[in-house]
């Protein structure tokens, strides 16, 4: 009977035990669940925050304003952010610059993007930054790097642009294997893509687009080495009746080590050493005459004055001219003596001569580089 009643005394005990226990966990899981869900609910409101003070409400208002703009920009959460760089994974820093940092990401559509983490927030600039967002999401160019959409959800504004594989033109002029693809042709249709590019910001969009950042370093390439003019952080959209125009853009030739690099540059086209200073992997007694002129070019965009300088479009029709002429190097072929007698015993007496055929062939394709080029002594 003792025994009976001591394990009825140990099992009583035991259950009241293990009653504590589970009310101790029970009081531990409540507590975590109501400090997760206070959690939760606080970074929401953060996000909510950051969402609304970087003007979220107002490109939702903006996105249902323009027609057809819904389905070119979008709101990425910074869940889905998060998930597509693995939490900001410094293994998927692409880049880092004064502006801010460039990650790689994977969407769960598996599209690789390019996404950039700003430094600086400018809490008296988020209209203008809402409009360019606006803006450049509906810029479809091949030469300009496509902007997919942003997430308003952090401190700073994240963007998120397609990405380019290739790296910048300035990683291939300055690493001596990669430069090797750039021929001088290469180059010349950078230059021509490049052109393009900027001259459809500057006329072709809704509100011209002042970069106001071009280097090396932002002319991104493809796997093609296709050029796309990248980082929008310094550019300004310029107002339809362009009265700010003159404001924006101040015409001066930049930091210390550009200004330098110009003043070289002009210093040597004067004293005739363009050559001099010239890439010697690119000269040969072909293309000179193209430096020549793409450098002629070079020299009127460097005018201190605005009026002086030309315009984009100007400059594009230019080297779209100067690669023009490039490409049909076949019309400085020189026909064979029996190329000549065959034409001769096929052509009518009373036609016209193969040194006529030449030169009407020449003049009209003089005529045709005339009218593609607008004179650069114009200006604008």
């Amino acid at each position: 009977m003792l025994y009976a009643s001591l394990e009825k005394h140990n099992r009583k005990l035991s259950f009241n035990i293990i009653g504590v226990i589970g009310s101790i966990l029970a009081l531990l899981g409540g507590t975590l669940y109501a400090y997760c869900t206070l959690k939760k609910r606080k970074l929401n409101k953060l996000k909510e925050h950051f969402f609304q003070l970087n003007g979220g409400l107002l490109l939702q208002q903006q996105i249902g304003r323009y027609r057809g703009t819904n389905e070119l920009t979008k709101i990425f959460t910074v869940e889905e952010l998060k998930e597509a760089t693995n939490n900001f994974n410094e293994e998927m820093v692409l880049g880092e610059g004064g502006q801010g940092t460039v990650y790689r990401g994977i969407l769960p559509d598996n599209r690789t993007v390019a996404i950039k983490k700003s430094r600086i927030s400018d809490p008296n600039q988020i209209e203008h930054f809402i409009n360019e967002v606006i803006l450049l999401c509906q810029i479809n160019h091949r030469n300009v790097v496509k902007l997919l959409g942003c997430c308003l959800e952090t401190e700073v504004p994240l963007l998120v642009y397609e990405f380019v594989p290739n790296g910048t033109v300035y990683e291939h002029l300055h690493d001596q294997t990669k430069s090797l693809r750039l021929t001088w042709k290469r180059r010349l249709q950078i230059a021509v893509e490049t052109g393009g590019a900027l001259a459809y910001l500057h006329s072709a969009t809704n509100a011209p687009i002042v970069h106001r950042d071009v280097k090396t370093s932002n002319i991104l390439l493809d796997h093609n080495l296709t050029a796309k003019v990248s980082d929008f952080g310094a550019s300004r959209i310029i107002p339809l009746d362009r009265s700010e125009l003159t404001t924006l853009v101040m015409g001066t030739l930049g930091p210390e080590a550009y200004r330098n690099l110009a003043v070289h540059f002009l210093s040597s086209m004067n004293d005739g050493r363009l050559l001099d200073i010239m890439d010697g992997s690119i000269i040969d007694e072909a293309n000179v005459k193209q430096l020549t002129d793409v450098a002629n070019i070079a020299t009127h965009c460097l005018r201190l004055k605005g009026e002086e300088r030309p315009t984009m479009r100007e400059v594009a029709m230019e080297l779209e001219g100067i690669n023009t002429v490039e490409k049909h190097q076949w019309e400085k072929v020189n026909l064979s003596s029996e190329e000549t007698e065959t034409l001769l015993k096929a052509t009518p007496s009373s036609s016209f001569s193969v040194d006529g055929v030449n030169r009407r062939s020449m003049h009209s394709g003089s005529d045709t580089l005339n009218r593609i080029s607008l004179s650069l002594t114009s200006g604008r």
